[in-house]
């Protein structure tokens, strides 16, 4: 798990610290039909809520909210890009890269 933090000035000229946490535990297959979970709950800002959580899974593929699962089509690597968007209107984005392969156990 990582976290990241950002500064942005406000429409204001306010300063505002955006704070959110990637689970970088991804690379757990749920099956052989490469289903991934993915969560963003530890992501908070420090000065309001988080209103949206966008993701581009990196093979077409867009999905929206805090917990989401994705199945990919095929063995691969992919960019994962999860952008969140506070009652400020702030956005931030964080990228992953995600392999994905058989689950051989």
């Amino acid at each position: 798990m990582f976290e990241i933090k950002e500064t942005f000035k406000t429409k204001d000229g306010f300063d505002q610290l955006i704070s959110y946490v990637l689970d970088d535990d991804l690379d757990k297959v749920l099956s052989e039909d490469w289903s991934y979970h993915f969560s963003a709950e530890g992501s908070y800002d420090l000065d309001g809520d988080i209103v949206s959580y966008e993701w581009d899974f990196g093979d077409g593929s867009k999905g929206n909210g805090p917990f989401v699962i994705h199945e990919y089509p095929s063995e691969g690597e992919y960019i994962i890009c999860l952008t969140v968007t506070d009652d400020d209107g702030v956005e931030s984005s964080v990228e992953y890269l995600l392999t994905v392969s058989k689950n051989e156990s």
